[in-house]
């Protein structure tokens, strides 16, 4: 709830502001590739994460544990459509209040607009970004490492076998000083 209330010390009122929660606020969050299928299932555990709805209405579920799969679609699948190739994919977390049920879902809409919205499943009106991957160029997510807000490339015998390169060669020059401009839209 958001407002003003007053408490009571014992001896006299005071007034107190209580805020909103924040969405996509978390305890303990951790995301990262399933151990039996890494190429298309991420894992989601949290102690606590707090939603919201498409009204700003704050909702926190606890004990979160999901595993979205990019094969699978709707609530822990993908929102719409097939896993593409070579596509940066949010991670959310959503809830379904009347069944009380949480999920995870993959996105490529970066923002709750309205085309996410009308792609959440059915009963589901609850949802957080809490993440981003990438898939490679066989639909294949990378592998990382998401602990709280800090997220990390995880290099492996398959698919990511070595961090991803930004730039290679020479470029620019350091006697006179020239600069190279690098992409890194497929980087963060």
């Amino acid at each position: 709830t958001t407002g003003l209330f007053e408490v009571a010390d014992g001896t006299a009122f005071f007034p107190v502001s209580i805020g909103q929660p924040v969405a996509a606020g978390f305890k303990n969050l951790r995301i990262g590739n399933n151990t039996v299928t890494p190429n298309s299932i991420m894992d989601i555990t949290a102690d606590a994460v707090t939603l919201d709805n498409s009204s700003g209405v704050a909702f926190r579920v606890s004990t979160v544990s999901v595993s979205p799969s990019s094969a699978a679609s709707g609530a822990n699948g993908l929102d719409t459509g097939v896993v593409a190739a070579s596509t940066w994919y949010s991670i959310w977390v959503i809830y379904n209040p009347t069944t009380a049920t949480t999920a995870g879902m993959f996105s490529i809409q970066s923002t709750a607009n309205a085309t996410f919205l009308s792609n959440l499943p059915a009963g589901y009106t609850f949802y957080a970004r809490l993440g981003w991957n990438i898939t490679d160029s066989s639909n294949r997510f990378l592998r990382i490492l998401q602990k709280g807000r800090d997220v990390q490339y995880v290099v492996s015998s398959a698919i990511t076998t070595a961090l991803p390169i930004m730039a290679t060669g020479s470029a620019g020059s350091i006697s006179i000083p020239t600069w190279a401009a690098v992409a890194i839209g497929n980087y963060v």
